[in-house]
């Protein structure tokens, strides 16, 4: 994340907590509105850009690696 914002690209927030060993991760897919109620933004992963299927989303069910 840190290397994406010093690229000048959007990255989600987060903040490590050693306690639990976890990342905690700012919601990056919602925005509030002027009612303050949250609002999902659409988004594209990988697989439905390439257009594959999601039965073979995962490389272990032979989706995409990355070699391919």
């Amino acid at each position: 994340m840190q290397l994406a914002d010093g690229l000048g690209l959007d990255a989600a927030e987060l903040c490590y907590q050693p306690e639990i060993r976890a990342y905690l991760v700012h919601y990056y897919d919602r925005i509030s509105d002027a009612q303050a109620s949250l609002r999902r933004l659409h988004q594209l992963d990988f697989c439905q850009l390439a257009g594959t299927p999601s039965l073979i989303k995962y490389e272990s069910d032979g989706g995409l690696g990355l070699a391919r």
